[in-house]
């Protein structure tokens, strides 16, 4: 959970909160989609305090946040730019709703699609 002392008193921001954000990032960026987590990271994340689910992982310790997500992309578009523009919309959109500086974001592409591909 992140803290932020405001005038008034504290903020509390949950993972999930920054998830949601992310997630929305991801759906707006076009030729990539989350994959679920597999069932081993699921339940070496509740060892690890980290927020997973759906293809997400958000730690925040110390202010810090650390964003993992686990996408697959269209075949045609370059990866390495899909990945930074993702990573670009990602920081800019929780640093203008939460405040919050975003130290790492870390993408894997575990899938390749095709866009007549049914899933």
């Amino acid at each position: 959970m992140i803290h932020k002392i405001l005038p008034n008193g504290t903020l509390h921001i949950t993972e999930e909160v920054l998830a949601v954000i992310s997630t929305i990032c991801v759906q707006e960026v076009n030729g990539v989609e989350m994959i679920s987590p597999n069932l081993k990271n699921g339940i070496l994340n509740k060892f690890n305090k980290t927020y997973s689910k759906k293809g997400i992982s958000i730690s925040a310790e110390n202010n810090k946040i650390l964003i993992q997500l686990t996408l697959s992309i269209n075949y045609g578009g370059n990866i390495v730019e899909k990945c930074l523009q993702l990573q670009e919309a990602i920081v800019e959109e929780i640093e203008a709703l939460t405040g919050v500086i975003v130290n790492q974001i870390d993408i894997n592409i575990e899938n390749i699609t095709f866009e007549n591909e049914y899933v």
